[in-house]
């Protein structure tokens, strides 16, 4: 699991410091309006998040369209972009597996 507090982007100094649940709230908030970038994305410098940012919020994107039918739309986004956190991380067959899942639901 990630560290309690990272950050992820390129925010200089205490700006780019959050917990994963905090951006992940942020994040969920945001994509009420239909705005999912903050599951990808710092809302203050903009780039995307890497490392256990990145794969933090992937995990908790999907967990908060888990309860979406499979063929969703935000649901499939949010897979992924965890299979894409997967393969950053250096994790092939977890990444792999994902992306047959996803692709067996798009048939």
């Amino acid at each position: 699991d990630p560290p309690p507090i990272q950050s992820g982007c390129a925010c200089r100094g205490d700006a780019g410091l959050a917990h994963v649940g905090c951006r992940a709230e942020a994040a969920e908030h945001k994509s009420k309006s239909g705005d999912v970038v903050g599951w990808q994305a710092c809302v203050t410098c903009g780039q995307i998040f890497t490392g256990q940012m990145d794969m933090g919020l992937a995990k908790a994107w999907c967990g908060a369209v888990q309860d979406l039918d499979e063929a969703d739309a935000d649901r499939q986004l949010a897979g992924t972009n965890l299979a894409a956190a997967l393969r950053l991380m250096g994790r092939y067959a977890e990444s792999e597996a994902k992306c047959r899942e996803l692709r067996a639901v798009q048939r």
